[in-house]
C-alpha cells in the first residue's frame, strides 16, 4: 500500500491519470484508423510513411528508429535528442505554455497509432509487440510533460493580475520537477528501447 502510494506520487498519478488514458485511446483510435486506411485506401499509408521520413529526426518511432545502422553512442544520442529534448521538452511541455501539450500528446499517439497499424499488416507482429510496450512506458512521461506544460498555461491565463507572478512561480516549480520525472521516464525508456533493438539486431 505504502509502495502504490510512493508510486502515485513519483508518478503524480492524480493529475496524469486522464492524459494518460486519453493517449491509449488515440493510440488505438491511430491503430483502427490505420488498419481501415489499409483496406479502403491504401495509398494513403505510403504517404504516411513518407511524412513519418521527413519527421524522422524529430519524432521517435519506438524501435522502429534505432533497428538500423549506427554503433551505441550514435543511437543513444538520436534516443536521447527525439524523445527528451525535441518531443518531450519542445514539443510538448513548452508547448503547454500555450496550453497546446493536450493536443500535440494526442495528434502523437494518433499518428503512432498509425503506423504502429502499418507494421501490423506488414506481418511483423512481434516488432508491434515491442513497439506498443515502449510506447507505453513514453506514454507516461509523456502525459506526466504535457500536464506540466499545460498547469503554466492554465495559470498564466487564469491568475489574475496581483497573484499572477506568485502563482506563476509555484506552479513553475511543480511542473519543473514533473518534467524532470519525465524525462528520467523518457530516458529509462530510451535505454530499454536500445537494448532491445541491439538484442533483436544481433539474434
Amino acid at each position: 500500500m505504502r509502495l502504490r502510494k510512493m508510486l502515485n506520487e513519483f508518478l503524480y498519478w492524480e493529475f496524469t491519470k486522464k492524459y494518460l488514458i486519453d493517449t491509449v485511446i488515440s493510440l488505438v483510435t491511430g491503430i483502427v484508423l490505420g488498419l481501415i486506411s489499409a483496406v479502403a485506401y491504401s495509398e494513403a499509408l505510403y504517404d504516411f510513411i513518407s511524412f513519418y521520413c521527413l519527421i524522422k529526426e524529430v519524432n521517435s518511432i519506438p524501435l522502429i528508429q534505432v533497428l538500423g545502422s549506427g554503433d551505441f553512442s550514435y543511437k543513444a544520442l538520436f534516443l536521447f535528442k527525439t524523445n527528451v529534448i525535441y518531443e518531450c521538452i519542445i514539443g510538448i511541455f513548452l508547448l503547454g505554455i500555450l496550453n497546446l501539450a493536450y493536443i500535440m500528446l494526442l495528434l502523437k499517439y494518433v499518428s503512432l497509432g498509425i503506423f504502429v497499424a502499418i507494421i501490423l499488416v506488414s506481418g511483423h507482429y512481434l516488432v508491434v509487440a515491442i513497439m506498443l510496450f515502449i510506447a507505453m512506458i513514453e506514454a507516461i512521461g509523456f502525459s506526466i510533460a504535457a500536464i506540466a506544460g499545460d498547469n503554466i498555461g492554465k495559470t498564466r491565463i487564469r491568475s489574475k493580475r496581483r497573484c499572477k507572478t506568485r502563482r506563476l512561480k509555484g506552479t513553475l516549480k511543480t511542473s519543473v520537477s514533473m518534467l524532470s520525472i519525465a524525462i528520467l521516464i523518457l530516458t529509462s525508456s530510451s535505454l530499454i528501447e536500445l537494448g532491445i533493438s541491439y538484442y533483436l539486431t544481433t539474434f
